[in-house]
C-alpha cells in the first residue's frame, strides 16, 4: 500500500498542473479507496461528503473510478442500499456509453 500511496501523491502533484487538473477528482477518489484498504473509514467518509456533489458532473470517461469509490465507501459505511443504487447508476452509464467491459 505504501507504493500506491506514493503513486497517488505523484498523481496529485501532476493533477495540479494546468494540463491535468481534470484528473484531481479521480486521484482523490482513488485515495479514498486506498484509505478504505488502510482501514481509515473516517478519511474515506470525509472524501465522500466533500466529493458527493461533483461526482455526477465528472466527464463520462473519468467518472467510473470515482463512482466505484463512492460505492465502496457507502458499503463500508453500512449503507448498502445507497451503494447498490450507485452501482446501478454506474451500470446504466456504462451501457449508454457502450462500455460492456465495465459491466463485467
Amino acid at each position: 500500500l505504501a507504493g500506491a500511496a506514493a503513486e497517488l501523491e505523484a498523481a496529485r502533484r501532476l493533477s495540479h498542473s494546468s494540463s491535468f487538473d481534470s484528473m484531481l477528482p479521480i486521484v482523490e477518489a482513488l485515495q479514498a479507496t486506498l484509505d478504505l484498504r488502510r482501514g481509515d473509514l473516517g478519511r474515506a467518509a470525509a472524501w465522500l461528503v466533500a466529493a458527493e456533489a461533483g461526482l455526477a458532473d465528472l466527464p463520462e470517461g473519468l467518472a467510473e473510478a470515482a463512482l466505484l469509490s463512492r460505492a465502496r465507501v457507502l458499503t463500508a459505511l453500512g449503507r448498502p442500499d445507497e451503494a447498490l443504487a450507485a452501482l446501478d447508476a454506474l451500470a446504466a452509464r456504462a451501457e449508454r456509453a457502450g462500455r460492456g467491459r465495465s459491466l463485467i
